[in-house]
């Protein structure tokens, strides 16, 4: 490997972040034969818009996509139960690609339809669209109803209500090794494990099983490989115990079947469909889908824009009519996948409402499109960097995500180039110098944390105090910079009046915070402290780590006293102490 100290050019002037994001334009990456990625600045009045395009010709030899689960299981233990940053999942399954997936409740179990390699891991919401891919590529939309369907011995039968996730009142839910390690059952649910299954579970095929002894819900349990359980809860556990004993031969099964939404507003009772399917010879469709992932609404049916937020039960006033950062995937007449993030939340990208969504995959060529999760969830990686700029100032661990696989070019030669200083709100515009060969070529650039982001001419931009790596990728080049966020100008001054220890009457601790405009904590700025009616143990002081500093006052005794601390030309705050009792 060869590394390089690379001259990189800051201009000595600085523009502000708050400031137009500059002019528009359009850049274009032959990532992989088949991968393309599009890049767009919209200006003013159109925008600011930021928008990126992978368009992924799934017909091209050695092109193909996954659907990739968040720590490769529905739940765990650590603290984000099972999620994970798209760029940390698309660099351990080894994509070149990935965009974020469903909707999901803050666990690593998304809210839809989820297909992964075949196996069926989540039964989806019966009014929400999904898509799905076959091993051949041909790509499919639909609303989709997952009937489940469990029959014991002959005479018997019940609703299999959903599979890996938890079961709520009176449901029966077929639980996977793929849910995780434990089935964090509740006590009063029963669980009955099941022997024989012939996994995976997948669309329109039935499966039988031999029952082991029911016993009571242990969240700790764990699942063996190859094993299924069933946990039921409430008025399903009743049947279980009257239908379910040891050594019960049964079979079960789900089918998908399409569930397009009436017109008009969603019907309370449509997810009762299931009910009355269950048992019935019935066609199941989508049982060649290979990947499927859901999200929600439509955006684009049939080559015009079909946006049914309200029918599928998002809120128009938030969600459907709101500008926020967006995901959509789509289809073109051609086959081609089409996948695009809009940026959203931030001052050089407003984000998209739905109908503004609907507008640009139609734009992009898609004559079917939906929308996927968005938010702080929206998120592009491609060669192992983010090339979006999530809006929640770093990138949302999220439960799946859509996974892009190409064969690409040998690897590039690796060069580190030298460190690059910022303050937070400014922009920086990189130069890869001299140390690129064979001229100009087209540069991609990225970060590898996603708390920064990089424009597609180079400019650096972050209002979040850190340090970080910029990646730029040419065709046989990959450079990695290390770069420093500082703190912008002071801003504001934050102060409190606490209990000092022992909380004794006439004493309060004062801890002051001073920060810039963007709420980075300022380390080392000089606060001048006055008080009347008591006296501070220091007048003068400079903040410390975290941008704050603790004091202790001591108040003249029944006195009502008062703090007035001022920091630069900042307008100075003050806090009261209440007169003493």
């Amino acid at each position: 490997m060869r590394k390089y100290f690379v001259p990189f050019f800051i201009p000595l002037v600085l523009t502000w972040l708050l400031s137009s994001a500059g002019q528009g334009g359009v850049t274009r990456h032959l990532l992989a034969p088949g991968v393309e990625l599009v890049q767009e600045v919209v200006p003013a009045p159109d925008g600011p818009l930021t928008i990126n395009v992978l368009r992924v010709e799934l017909k091209r030899s050695g092109v193909k996509v996954e659907s990739g689960l968040a720590r490769d299981v529905m739940l765990t233990d650590e603290p984000a139960n099972g999620r994970e940053p798209v760029g940390a999942l698309a660099i351990r399954r080894g994509a070149l690609a990935a965009v974020n997936g469903d909707f999901f409740p803050f666990t690593g179990i998304p809210l839809g339809l989820a297909i992964r390699d075949g196996e069926l891991l989540r039964e989806g919401m019966p009014h929400r669209a999904a898509l799905g891919i076959t091993p051949t590529g041909k790509v499919l939309v639909d609303n989709l109803l997952a009937v489940g369907s469990l029959f014991a011995n002959a005479d018997a039968s019940a609703s299999l209500d959903g599979i890996n996730r938890p079961a709520a009142k009176n449901e029966l839910i077929l639980v996977t090794p793929s849910y995780g390690k434990s089935i964090r059952a509740k006590a009063e649910q029963l669980v009955i494990p099941l022997f024989g299954v012939e996994l995976p579970v997948t669309a329109g095929r039935e499966l039988s099983a031999t029952t082991q002894p029911p016993v009571p819900g242990l969240p700790e349990r764990g699942i063996a490989r190859g094993e299924d359980v069933l946990v039921a809860d409430g008025a399903a556990a009743v049947w279980a115990r009257e239908h379910l004993s040891a050594g019960t031969s049964i079979r079960f099964r789900f089918d998908l079947i399409s569930n397009p939404l009436p017109p008009g507003p969603l019907r309370s009772d449509l997810p009762s469909r299931s009910g009355s399917l269950r048992g019935r010879n019935m066609k199941s469709v989508w049982t060649d889908v290979a990947q499927a992932v859901g999200g929600g609404p439509w955006l684009v049916r049939d080559g015009k824009i079909a946006v049914d937020g309200e029918q599928e039960g998002f809120s128009a006033t938030s969600f459907v009519n709101q500008r926020h950062p967006r995901t959509a995937a789509g289809v073109s007449a051609d086959n081609t996948l089409i996948l695009a993030t809009v940026d959203g939340r931030q001052a050089f990208s407003r984000g998209a409402t739905l109908s503004e969504m609907a507008a640009l995959m139609l734009r992009l060529g898609a004559i079917q499109a939906i929308n996927l999760d968005g938010g702080g969830s929206t998120t592009m990686v491609v060669n192992g960097a983010y090339i979006n700029s999530p809006s929640d100032g770093e990138p949302r661990p999220v439960a799946n995500a859509l996974l892009v696989y190409a064969e690409t070019a040998a690897k590039q030669t690796e060069i580190t180039g030298e460190p690059v200083r910022l303050r937070a709100g400014e922009r920086g515009t990189l130069s890869l110098g001299t140390a690129m060969t064979g001229g100009a070529p087209k540069v991609l650039w990225g970060t590898a944390e996603g708390r920064a982001y990089v424009d597609p001419n180079g400019s650096l931009l972050s209002n979040r105090a850190g340090s970080g790596t910029v990646i730029a990728v040419t065709s046989d080049q990959r450079f990695t910079v290390p770069y420093t966020i500082e703190p912008g100008p002071p801003a504001r001054v934050r102060v409190s009046l606490g209990p000092a220890p022992n909380n004794p009457p006439d004493r309060s601790l004062i801890t002051i915070v001073v920060t810039d405009h963007f709420g980075n904590a300022i380390p080392g700025q000089p606060v001048r402290i006055s008080v009347a009616g008591g006296e501070v143990e220091r007048t003068e002081a400079n903040t410390g780590g975290g941008g704050r500093i603790t004091l202790e006052i001591v108040w003249d005794t029944e006195a009502k006293g008062e703090a007035i601390i001022s920091s630069g030309s900042l307008p100075a705050a003050t806090v009261v102490r209440k007169a003493a009792k």
